[in-house]
């Protein structure tokens, strides 16, 4: 067990929350509690910040005009303000606002989404047709017969700075956050949560639950509903003649031919990283997580996207590999899996641009506040209703 540094007592082993999980969203709950004034407690079975979580990788799109359509949007606008916030207050530079391309056929799901989205709440956006694609974003090919929205209000995210800016924040205001303590039980009682952790142990009057893959471990009443699946990334070399720079290249994420690809600026002026769908195909337990891809699937990602983009060398000189955790529905889990005990879960790739909104929601529901965002679809016993029908 490693014990980040803290200003907080060292010695404390009753806390008001404890926050088990410190990726994106579990760092942030703990900041935000701490600051407000909470005794809070914090776990990660790895170290404080490590290669293979969800929200790592150098980059992440940010996107309002949302291929899911307008469910997520107020939780979007939220967030982009609270990343917008971040960076205000800490001097960083974690959200870099260059838009984002969605692309693909006007009438496919994903493009519909993306347009109702941007109907509905009137949001800014410069729409290209066909040839017009092309002509101003000259890096991607075969785009004749598609549109593409560029959404003004999104952009690229720092995940590991903001992650360890929100754990630095919470430490700060007296958090104590543990890393390399694996938590094996979380055990509730009338009046408190027992949490162990090895032959240690520590109470809470609320526990939130945001670990990710281990959440299938940790919370029973959950685990049927989550599967594992892991996430390929690559990063290839760029050719000069087709500019990637943040300055001029958007990312992007397209849809055609059954094929999904999407792509970030270069951050180093030499790669830009990419990613596709293959390779997650689920797996059954976190502890399977292979540590680096196989070579089928590095060639098929490669194969694939090099036949979405111009200017990339034909194999990645870079490819890494993380986890994620879905449900059937691929909406996220924001839920009391019993009154002491809240379960933030199940993010399905809308995770880690909406690590704002979903910090917020999970609080709401621990501390049983009136919640920022309506949070009926995220609820435990949907599945249940949909199993019933």
């Amino acid at each position: 067990m490693s014990r980040m540094e803290t200003e907080g007592d060292s010695s404390m082993t009753n806390f008001d929350v404890a926050v088990v999980g410190l990726g994106a969203v579990g760092s942030l709950i703990a900041r935000d509690l701490a600051e407000a004034g909470y005794s809070v407690a914090g776990f990660e079975r790895a170290t404080a910040l490590h290669p293979t979580a969800a929200y790592a990788g150098d980059s992440r799109l940010f996107r309002v005009a949302y291929h899911e359509g307008p469910e997520y949007v107020d939780a979007l606008l939220y967030s982009r303000q609270e990343w917008s916030r971040l960076d205000r207050m800490s001097g960083a530079n974690v959200f870099l606002r260059n838009g984002v391309a969605s692309i693909g056929a006007e009438s496919s799901d994903e493009m519909r989404g993306v347009l109702d989205s941007v109907d509905e709440f009137s949001l800014p956006h410069t729409r290209l047709n066909g040839d017009e694609i092309s002509t101003w974003l000259p890096q991607l090919k075969d785009t004749a017969d598609d549109i593409a929205i560029i959404d003004e209000l999104g952009g690229v995210l720092r995940p590991e700075l903001a992650v360890w800016l929100f754990q630095d924040a919470a430490r700060r205001a007296g958090a104590a956050l543990f890393d390399r303590t694996p938590v094996d039980a979380i055990e509730e009682g009338p009046d408190r949560v027992r949490i162990v952790a090895g032959d240690e142990e520590w109470s809470a009057s609320q526990v939130i639950v945001t670990s990710g893959v281990w959440t299938k471990d940790l919370v029973p009443a959950v685990s049927s509903l989550l599967d594992i699946r892991p996430i390929p990334l690559l990063w290839f070399l760029t050719d000069p003649e087709y500019d990637f720079s943040t300055g001029t290249f958007p990312g992007f994420i397209r849809d055609k031919n059954g094929q999904h690809v999407y792509g970030l600026p270069s951050l180093d002026g030499m790669t830009m990283k990419a990613g596709s769908g293959h390779g997650r195909e689920p797996i059954d337990n976190a502890a399977l997580l292979p540590d680096r891809l196989d070579q089928a699937t590095v060639e098929e990602s490669a194969e694939t996207i090099c036949g979405f983009l111009n200017g990339l060398s034909s194999y990645p000189i870079r490819s890494s590999i993380h986890m994620d955790v879905y449900t059937s529905d691929s909406r996220p889990i924001i839920d009391k899996a019993s009154p002491r005990v809240t379960v933030s879960t199940g993010y399905s790739g809308h995770g880690f641009k909406l690590t704002p909104a979903w910090a917020r929601a999970s609080i709401d529901v621990a501390l049983e506040r009136e919640p920022r965002f309506s949070l009926h679809n995220y609820r435990i016993d949907r599945f249940a209703k949909v199993g019933d029908a």
